[in-house]
């Protein structure tokens, strides 16, 4: 046997040595899994705060909890009149901001479940606003929101998208969750089915948060 030939084979590593090498492999990544799933059970419903990420199931899977509620009741849109309006003047109140347009078809197709969702609920618990992106104006959203039944809704104009901005989004549709201290606590980007039992069972929740 040449040189090198012995060379090689001692570098080849055993059967036995190479399922051992696996086995520790799978163990590393068992324990980062396990890992992650603690923290998830751990949650920040353990540490006090309202919500966990374990409620964002079924038609809410995506919905996002913030670990730290954020204040966004600087936010500002107009109405009907013209009017600026802080999204502060609604504290007190659980609030879901709903960013749409009428020329977005994933919008058009959830907003018939947004009117249903809100009529769920007194408007001193929870009130739904609509903060349309239409440059069209105020009256072209209103017909709008009507044709899409959700003429029960609060709705407002985001002009030029400041506030839509202001969250770091541009697509639409995009909703926030807002608690009665005007603080943003979950947000969801994308349509979802706003009238589910998942979705009740989250806005009840806030309702009842002091």
């Amino acid at each position: 046997m040449s040189r090198n030939d012995q060379t090689k084979k001692g570098k080849r590593l055993s059967p036995a040595l190479v399922i051992l090498a696996v086995l520790a492999a799978l163990a590393v990544v068992y324990g980062i899994f396990a890992l992650q799933g603690n923290n998830k059970q751990a949650g920040p419903e353990q540490k006090g705060q309202a919500f966990s990420q374990q409620m964002a199931t079924g038609a809410m899977k995506r919905l996002v909890f913030h670990k730290t509620p954020k204040d966004v009741s600087h936010l500002e849109f107009t109405d009907g009149q013209g009017k600026v309006r802080k999204l502060g003047e609604w504290k007190g109140k659980v609030v879901m901001v709903n960013f749409w347009a009428t020329w977005c078809f994933p919008c058009r197709r959830e907003m018939p479940e947004i009117g249903k969702l809100q009529k769920a609920y007194d408007k001193k618990d929870f009130e739904i606003i609509a903060a349309s992106e239409d440059k069209k104006g105020y009256d072209w959203a209103k017909k709008g929101i009507y044709a899409l039944d959700g003429d029960n809704l609060t709705l407002l104009m985001d002009s030029g998208s400041k506030s839509l901005r202001a969250l770091g989004e541009r697509g639409l549709p995009t909703t926030i969750l807002v608690d009665k201290k005007g603080r943003e606590f979950a947000r969801l980007i994308g349509p979802a089915a706003w009238a589910s039992a998942e979705a009740k069972a989250i806005i009840n929740k806030a309702i009842a948060q002091k």
